[in-house]
C-alpha cells in the first residue's frame, strides 16, 4: 500500500501540511505515524481528507464535521460490540485443517472494521453531500423568516417612533399657533384700547 508523508499529502489535497494537522487535531483523526514519529498517509486517509475538503467547500463547519465522524465510529464501535469474537478461524490447505491465530484474526477482523470504516466515511460524506441542498434549503428559509419577522419588528418599531414624533410635533404646533392667536388677540385688544 502506497503511503505519503504530511508534505506529498498536503501537495496532493492542495492544502497546506498545517491545514492537514488542523482537521486532525479538530476532528480527533488518527494518522498513522513511523518509527520516527513522522505522519504518514495511506490512500484511505487521502480520500478521508478529500471527502473532509469538499464538505468545507460546501459549507459545512469542521464541529458538525466532527460530530458526524464521531457517530460513524460510535456506530462502528457498536456494531464491533455487537459481531462475534473471533478466536481461532480454521483455514484448509491441500487438505489438512491450519488453524489461524488469534492474533491474525485480530488482524483480519481490523481490516474488515478498517474497511467499514472507510465506506460508511464514503457513505456519510455522500449524504451529507447529497443533503447539502436540503440542509442549505432550510436553513435558508429559516434564516428568511428569521430576518423577515426582525425586520417587521424593526419596521414597527420605527412607525411608532416617527407617530409620536408626528404627535409630538403636531402638539408643539397647536401650541404654538395658540401662542400665536394669544399675541394676535393681545395685539387687537392694545389697539382698540388706544382709540
Amino acid at each position: 500500500m502506497e503511503c505519503w508523508t504530511i508534505k506529498e499529502a498536503s501537495k496532493k489535497l492542495g492544502v497546506e501540511a498545517h491545514v492537514l494537522r488542523y482537521w486532525e487535531e479538530e476532528l480527533g483523526l488518527s494518522i498513522k505515524r513511523n518509527d520516527m514519529g513522522h505522519r504518514y498517509y495511506d490512500e484511505r486517509d487521502i480520500q478521508m481528507f478529500f471527502e473532509i475538503q469538499m464538505l468545507k467547500e460546501q459549507g459545512f463547519l469542521l464541529k458538525d464535521i466532527r460530530e458526524a465522524i464521531k457517530k460513524h465510529q460510535e456506530q462502528a464501535e457498536q456494531k464491533k460490540k455487537e459481531e462475534p469474537e473471533i478466536k481461532n478461524v480454521p483455514e484448509v490447505k491441500a487438505g489438512t485443517e491450519n488453524i489461524v491465530h488469534a492474533e491474525q484474526a485480530t488482524h483480519i477482523v481490523d481490516f474488515k472494521t478498517a474497511q467499514l470504516q472507510s465506506i460508511m466515511n464514503r457513505i456519510v460524506a455522500n449524504a451529507l453531500r447529497d443533503n447539502c441542498d436540503i440542509i442549505k434549503s432550510s436553513v435558508k428559509e429559516e434564516i428568511t423568516k428569521e430576518v423577515i419577522h426582525q425586520f417587521d419588528i424593526v419596521m414597527r418599531e420605527n412607525e411608532e417612533r416617527e407617530e409620536e414624533r408626528f404627535r409630538k410635533l403636531d402638539e408643539s404646533l397647536r401650541k404654538l399657533q395658540l401662542a400665536n392667536e394669544e399675541v394676535a388677540a393681545t395685539k387687537m385688544r392694545k389697539k382698540w384700547w388706544r382709540r
